[in-house]
């Protein structure tokens, strides 16, 4: 059985708990007894842990990286535990994401038990739902699709892994943000549609990312988020003031041409608001002008004829 996270070839060993455990058991090693309780217990409240294995066989390890094989002469020794410290006000922050309508999904290389269990610390509430990366390499591409969308916690995951998620989530129609700080987060960065990236993270990592955060926080995502949300309902909102206005316009014009006449009477109130709202050198020079001289805007004067013409003519329809 694989076990991943192995830290050496021979003598003292360091490999990532849950899955060496699992692996050491798998391989029939001695003096297992209740140390894989224990790991499974540690990483299942939040907690880092490394399993110390001891060996005099330096062959006892084969394969490489994530197809290393433990043998059968390998002993626990101990484990090591170590705790995340969260960073304040990540759990007001996700809050702010939820209400703004974005999905939060955590990808990591850790346990997935470990992963809920920080999800839960940082203030992730309800069903979480996880996978690990192992039971995604015998998933094709359509079950891969609908396990992106269907669980929120993803564990044990490879660079080619996040890889194939984010694109998987972008062929569903989302629109994904990934935000990443190693080498390994590279490949995903530049599948999604916005890469984030530390400031503190691998120079690949910033070169292939639109945002840089230069504080190592995503604290600044959440009003960047909605701020574009109320642009976007803003312009929203516009649009439809005009094409309701231009649909009531419409409206009149089409019931002018049908019924013969301007639906809407020209009153004299209509005359004097156009008057009062002329330039002030066209109200300046009324009183200049000869009492013969019509003050009427010469927009109203033709208004008015054109109405003058649709009522002859409907009369004269009537008449006949």
């Amino acid at each position: 059985m694989p076990a991943r996270g192995v830290a050496a070839r021979a003598g003292l060993v360091a490999a990532n708990g849950p899955m060496a455990a699992a692996a050491v058991r798998a391989a029939g090693c001695q003096g297992l007894a209740g140390i894989e309780r224990h790991v499974n217990e540690r990483a299942a409240s939040g907690l880092r842990v490394l399993l110390l294995l001891s060996s005099n066989d330096a062959t006892a390890i084969s394969g490489d990286d994530d197809d290393a094989r433990l043998a059968e002469v390998f002993v626990p020794l101990g484990i090591i535990v170590l705790e995340d410290e969260l960073r304040p006000g990540v759990g007001a922050i996700l809050e702010r994401f939820r209400q703004a309508g974005v999905q939060v999904k955590i990808i990591s290389g850790d346990d997935p038990d470990t992963v809920v269990a920080l999800a839960r610390q940082a203030g992730l509430a309800g069903d979480l739902p996880q996978v690990s990366g192992a039971e995604l390499d015998a998933l094709d591409d359509a079950a891969l699709a609908a396990a992106a969308r269907r669980n929120i916690v993803f564990g044990r995951i490879t660079p080619t892994q996040k890889e194939r998620l984010v694109a998987a989530l972008r062929a569903g129609g989302a629109y994904v943000a990934m935000i990443g700080d190693g080498v390994n987060d590279v490949l995903s960065l530049k599948k999604s549609n916005l890469a984030v990236a530390m400031a503190s993270g691998s120079q690949a990592s910033r070169g292939v990312a639109d945002i840089v955060l230069t504080e190592d926080s995503f604290a600044a995502l959440a009003p960047a988020v909605e701020e574009g949300q109320r642009i976007i309902n803003g312009m929203f909102d516009i649009i439809g003031l005009f094409l309701a206005r231009i649909a009531t316009m419409g409206l009149v014009i089409v019931s002018s041409l049908v019924i013969g006449i301007f639906p809407i009477a020209l009153r004299n109130a209509s005359a004097m608001l156009v008057a009062a709202t002329a330039p002030s050198r066209y109200r300046a020079s009324r009183s200049t002008m000869p009492a013969t001289v019509s003050t009427t805007p010469p927009i109203i004067r033709a208004f008015n004829r054109s109405c003058r013409n649709s009522v002859a003519l409907s009369a004269s329809v009537n008449s006949g």
